[in-house]
């Protein structure tokens, strides 16, 4: 299952796009553009849906973002924070020396588990692939 951010609410402005899919070794959600202070809510709730799904892992891949702010790392304090209290983990997937930087001056880099890439088991597709729901017309 897969569940895309919601179009919009990043704005075509920071380029940010976020969507999830659950794989063999868990669910992995994929962030492009910019996370931010108007960005970091909507991948909240994506992570929330992705962490939903029940797996033992969520893999959060940023090698597609090029900005991470304070609003960002704030997302990943509180899905670890979240996912750890359940017995489950937040692995952090990121290349891109922006990100990489910002993961070590904070010091997050030794309390996250960080990796390059995502595990062999990653790479064949299960589930479906979509956006995140639009809001509810209620």
């Amino acid at each position: 299952m897969v569940s895309p951010s919601t179009p919009g609410s990043g704005g075509s402005d920071t380029g940010y796009s976020a969507d999830w899919r659950v794989r063999p070794a868990g669910a992995v959600v994929r962030v492009r553009g910019a996370l931010d202070m108007r960005t970091a809510p909507e991948l909240a709730g994506t992570l929330t849906d992705a962490s939903d799904a029940g797996t033992t892992e969520v893999y959060l891949d940023l090698r597609g973002l090029h900005v991470l702010g304070s609003a960002g790392l704030r997302v990943l304090i509180t899905g670890h924070q979240g996912l750890s209290s359940a017995g489950r983990r937040l692995v952090v997937v990121a290349t891109q020396l922006a990100v990489l930087r910002v993961l070590r001056v904070t010091g997050l880099d030794t309390v996250l588990t960080v990796r390059a890439e995502l595990p062999e088991a990653e790479l064949p597709q299960t589930g479906s692939t979509r956006r995140s729901p639009p809001p509810s017309e209620d």
